[in-house]
């Protein structure tokens, strides 16, 4: 009956009714569109730059993240293997030598990070030749793949000749020619200007390094927190002589500016809502007023103060769930658009994202739990100003309600 009685009395004035059901629409179709475009944007990045490139979890030689030298690379046995592996969580380990050399052709110079690979062992994180836009992967060790960017720097196109000097382990020469077997889009603007790939055995072969490799990416299962991995996984070997990284000490930068960025994010939702908040708390306001003679002779022929507040409760949850579902049901078409047509920045936008090191790419996030985050806000805002009605109803004077 109360549940009845209080979906009857949202409709008592529809106008007003409907209003508040608009805005609410409105608060709950911005909201989530605004964060599903921002953290879809993260998660590109992430997966971009984490995902396909660094890992999520990196185990190295102690102090090799402080000083990135050939020389404090490690040679992997049998026993750190099976230690990474018997962790929970941990699906395969792919080994990269990692390495600075100086570049050159058709008169330029250039500093380049150079990485060693399995192509084997790179397709459990993300193909290489799926990321080729020209060329093929490498099938000689004399062959490398360069980013697109570097490619661009230096005017080179396939089949021509780079030129890497270094320096190699333990203080060796390292110099060598190598041909461009393909060019790869990192889908970040960074990675494109300075990376360049070879086959693992040829880099250790060119470093004079046999064996030896700088660190071992993770790959994990899905839905894996890589901070509990990376605990897991030092707590599993000898911490004296390696140590262990998730990607938020690994690309601190990322981590910081998707903060940062997320903060201001938050600011403006917060803005939103309390923007609705006043307008729900508006409706609640006028709805007990306008009925304030009604409910003085309700409470006076018996009605009871308790039964009459969860009328007035039930009312604004009816109202305030209405326009959730409603916002959510619209909103819907418009992320998944997104999300398999990511907005394309172009111009001075393109420039000023790259230079941040984001893919001018930003596709909106399906995740559900940005759908229910924002529609459970939503209603608790409700909940929290159905309070004042039910506190109004509970110290009503009904003598002074009808004589208003």
């Amino acid at each position: 009956m109360i549940l009845k009685l209080a979906w009857r009395n949202i409709w008592r004035n529809k106008r007003r009714s409907t209003i508040t059901i608009v805005s609410i629409v409105i608060a709950v179709f911005l909201a989530i569109f605004m964060r599903s475009i921002q953290l879809g944007m993260y998660a590109n990045m992430i997966r971009n730059v984490v995902g396909n490139y660094s890992g999520y979890v990196q185990v190295h030689a102690k102090g090799y993240w402080e000083e990135q030298s050939i020389n404090n690379g490690f040679v992997v046995n049998q026993d750190l293997q099976d230690q990474i592996k018997s962790v929970n969580g941990v699906v395969d380990i792919v080994p990269r030598l990692s390495n600075f050399a100086l570049a050159s052709a058709n008169n330029l110079t250039k500093g380049l990070s150079i990485t060693g690979v399995e192509t084997e062992k790179e397709k459990r994180m993300k193909p290489l030749e799926d990321r080729i836009v020209s060329g093929h992967i490498f099938r000689k060790d004399n062959e490398i793949i360069i980013g697109k960017k570097v490619a661009k720097f230096f005017n080179t196109k396939i089949n021509d000749t780079l030129i890497l000097i270094g320096q190699g382990y333990h203080g060796s020469n390292a110099a060598g020619k190598f041909v461009i077997s393909g060019v790869i889009d990192m889908k970040n603007p960074l990675l494109d200007q300075t990376t360049v790939f070879m086959d693992l055995k040829a880099f250790q072969q060119y470093l004079d390094a046999p064996d030896v490799v700088t660190s071992l990416v993770i790959l994990k299962k899905d839905r894996i927190n890589e901070k509990e991995l990376a605990h897991q996984i030092a707590q599993a070997i000898n911490t004296d002589d390696y140590e262990v990284m998730d990607w938020h000490q690994m690309q601190p930068e990322i981590d910081q500016t998707i903060k940062v960025d997320s903060i201001g994010g938050i600011i403006m939702i917060a803005i939103l809502y309390m923007i609705i908040t006043f307008g729900i708390f508006g409706t609640v306001l006028m709805m007990v007023q306008e009925r304030m003679y009604e409910l003085g002779i309700m409470i006076s022929i018996g009605m009871k103060k308790l039964k009459l507040a969860l009328i007035l409760f039930f009312e604004t949850i009816f109202l305030s769930s209405i326009g959730v579902i409603l916002g959510m049901i619209a909103v819907s078409p418009l992320v998944y658009y997104y999300h398999t047509h990511p907005i394309d920045f172009s111009g001075q936008a393109n420039k000023a994202m790259e230079s941040y090191g984001f893919e001018p790419l930003i596709p909106a996030s399906t995740d559900p739990t940005i759908f229910t985050t924002h529609g459970l806000i939503i209603l608790s805002i409700s909940i929290l100003i159905s309070l004042y009605p039910i506190w109004i109803i509970l110290h009503l004077n009904p003598i002074k309600a009808m004589r208003a």
